[in-house]
């Protein structure tokens, strides 16, 4: 199916929301149309179940907030980490497992919800995000987190409650602008 984005067409490749018929259909190009202009994308909803997004990322390179909490991701396309005018990402509540190194693209990252994943290890690279003021990791499946967490000199708050931590890393003393970091229930 090809349906007119703006002036050009684009062919759409969500077939999972294109089989359930043309409301649903038109109110996601309704989202799609509207984040282009406005700079956020939201299909936080379980309304789509998304379990990948195919979207024209170069109509999309000036994102700056992205949601897809309560979603069935189990991977992040690699596509995503070329939208470097990120700067509120949200992953809650799907099913990735991993969080890829590419993260570090994303440097004008300020908050990464993570929560309710099933991410076992935090890659060094999230040290690069050197702008990220809220880093929320609670209920994965996380017993360490990187040495490279020090880096992070913008951090207020950090989230890890409900993983398997035993032992925070040295550095999380070098975090002079965190205000909240909580570790219940580890």
């Amino acid at each position: 199916k090809t349906f007119w984005f703006d002036v050009d067409p684009i062919t759409f490749p969500q077939r999972d929301i294109c089989s359930e018929g043309p409301r649903p259909t038109l109110k996601f190009l309704r989202l799609l149309y509207e984040a282009s202009r406005s700079g956020r994308l939201d299909l936080s909803s379980t309304e789509y179940s998304l379990q990948t997004l195919h979207i024209p990322i170069e109509r999309f390179s000036a994102l700056t907030e992205l949601d897809l909490s309560g979603n069935y991701f189990s991977e992040l396309p690699d596509y995503l980490f070329g939208l470097t005018d990120l700067r509120e990402l949200s992953l809650e509540d799907n099913k990735l497992d991993a969080l890829p190194g590419l993260i570090n693209r994303l440097e004008h990252l300020r908050m990464l919800d993570l929560r309710g994943n099933d991410i076992a290890v935090v890659p060094t690279e999230v040290g690069d995000l050197t702008e990220l003021r809220r880093l929320l990791l609670d209920k994965n499946q996380l017993t360490v987190l990187p040495e490279t967490i020090g880096n992070l000199l913008s951090l207020q708050e950090l989230h890890v409650s409900e993983n398997m931590i035993s032992a925070v890393p040295r550095s999380i003393g070098q975090l002079s602008a965190l205000q909240d970091l909580r570790l219940e229930y580890n």
